[in-house]
């Protein structure tokens, strides 16, 4: 019965309104970003804002699964973009979802497969959005001499949502939901 109903919801998802409506709130901020060295190897700390669209906030209360990506980057500093080497390269990646019979949220962060459950979404989106002790290099990897920046961008994956929302998804802004890119100093 509640498999049936998803179905019928995501089959009708298409059909709702192309309006931006509520897409102006909706925003993913680096609020901010700080890195420590420990033991021989710097970590990230970072505090992300999810505010998602009134569209994708009805999509996972209807329990299609959104999955968020940040990608981190450490480049060197003062170079051209398209020269720069990527020390770091990586993808941090969480799926949040709702279950309706147990009426709660559930966070699924991808590298360590855990899973870990809210009873609201905005606790989830909260803890989603702190990051704390993402190793990003050793410091035998940092050349002498150089400054280096690391590169942060949150977004939604539309590739992740289920095969028929992705069209509607790729048409509505509200769901295009990305931070851009920031640059923050990798603190020595």
């Amino acid at each position: 019965m509640i498999a049936r109903a998803s179905l019928v919801m995501l089959l009708l998802m298409p059909l709702i309104s192309v309006s931006a409506k509520g897409a102006e709130s909706a925003e993913f901020i680096i609020e901010m970003v700080e890195t420590t060295l420990k033991d021989g190897r710097y970590l990230m700390d970072a505090r992300i804002g999810y505010q998602l669209s009134e569209i994708a906030l009805e999509a996972l209360d209807n329990g299609v699964p959104i999955t968020l990506d940040l990608h981190v980057e450490l480049v060197e500093s003062g170079t051209s973009w398209f020269w720069q080497e990527r020390l770091v390269d990586s993808h941090i990646r969480h799926t949040i979802r709702y279950h309706s019979l147990a009426d709660s949220y559930q966070l699924f962060e991808h590298s360590s497969q855990q899973i870990t459950n809210f009873v609201t979404r905005s606790a989830l989106l909260s803890v989603l959005g702190e990051i704390s002790g993402f190793e990003l290099v050793r410091v035998e990897r940092l050349r002498p001499n150089i400054t280096y920046q690391v590169r942060i961008n949150a977004e939604l994956d539309i590739e992740s949502l289920p095969l028929p929302l992705r069209p509607t998804a790729y048409l509505q802004s509200a769901w295009k939901l990305s931070s851009g890119w920031s640059q923050w100093p990798l603190e020595h």
